[in-house]
């Protein structure tokens, strides 16, 4: 309360702070937009939650523990938790993370740097939960595992700071020779697919290779005993995927694979997120049927492009309907398994 003299009268007068409104709101596995901030976030699980700020150059990282303050509270216990700082947690950061694991729960963290020529870029707050797959579906575990037969495809996504860190995919089929390619969206290096052998005993499972995005790679099933496991990177990994699958040919059946192509005629982009593919309508080929696209770039390497859908026949050319665009290549063709 404050009095104020006007013309000899005593004018009493009160005012209240503006609201500083609420804090930002900030991602768990994200770069901040301040090196001096303050900031909320949510813990989806139990874990570490951790600050981790990149060092330049050669900075010494012992000596810079001071130069970085970091304090972390729990909403609605407002005791401060328990920090450490260390330098061996992630190769060229400087990490400020909770002492013990935090529990699920909603967090305010306030960052101070003092030596700002010392780092690279903003920092970034993260966590290490102790189940990374907290909030993942059955096919986080092997025997949740989706399946995968010839002629299909599979799409999904994973995220580790979402909690959906993995997922398991089965190769169904005895004696052929799967044909797969990975389609990614969004950075490369933040999903790793791995293909395991479940082994004789259906049970050990021994690692066997990798799959490289838009890269075809021929793979060996005996009797449903190849996995292929598709993870996030840990901390900041999140990315959507697509697993096609196009075998090479077997008894019984008229295969497409590498080594008999389906002609693509022409294609083009309809709109922002679609395209059409005109195949040569060879013996066999129906509305619906799934097959992959490749085209040859200027440098001569060949890339699977993505999955298509057969959508009409008319004569001898099949429409075919597909996401993303198609266009930058100088040759196409399509794969795929048919029956005739």
């Amino acid at each position: 309360m404050n009095q104020l003299l006007i013309n000899g009268m005593v004018v009493v007068f009160s005012f209240a702070l503006a609201s500083c409104g609420s804090l930002p709101a900030a991602r768990v596995g994200s770069t901040l937009d301040s090196g001096n901030t303050k900031v909320k976030v949510s813990m989806g699980g139990r874990g570490l939650l951790f600050v981790a700020q990149k060092l330049s150059g050669k900075a010494d990282c012992e000596s810079l523990k001071r130069t970085l303050s970091v304090s972390i509270t729990e909403d609605g216990v407002g005791n401060p938790v328990v920090t450490t700082s260390v330098c061996d947690f992630i190769k060229g950061n400087l990490v400020v993370s909770s002492k013990s694991p935090v529990a699920k729960g909603e967090y305010t963290i306030s960052i101070k740097r003092i030596n700002d020529r010392a780092y690279k870029d903003n920092p970034g707050v993260y966590a290490k939960y102790e189940d990374p797959d907290f909030a993942g579906g059955p096919d986080y575990l092997v025997d949740g595992a989706r399946e995968l037969t010839t002629g299909q495809s599979l799409k999904g996504g994973v995220s580790y700071p979402n909690g959906n860190t993995t997922e398991w995919i089965r190769l169904k089929g005895r004696n052929v020779s799967a044909g797969l390619t990975l389609l990614l969206t969004g950075d490369a290096k933040d999903v790793k697919a791995e293909i395991y052998d479940t082994g004789v005993d259906a049970k050990t499972l021994t690692l066997v290779g990798t799959l490289q995005p838009k890269k075809k790679r021929m793979v060996r099933v005996r009797n449903s005993n190849m996995l292929v496991k598709i993870s996030a990177k840990p901390y900041t990994g999140a990315g959507e995927y697509a697993l096609v699958r196009a075998d090479a040919g077997s008894a019984g059946t008229t295969s497409v694979s590498r080594g008999v192509k389906i002609p693509v005629i022409d294609c083009y982009q309809v709109g922002d997120n679609n395209s059409i593919v005109l195949l040569q309508a060879v013996a066999g080929v129906k509305v619906n049927d799934e097959v992959s696209v490749f085209g040859r770039n200027a440098g001569g390497e060949t890339v699977a492009i993505g999955n298509c859908q057969v959508t009409s026949i008319v004569g001898s050319q099949a429409s075919c309907k597909m996401d993303g665009a198609v266009t930058g290549y100088v040759e196409y063709h399509a794969e795929g398994r048919i029956s005739g």
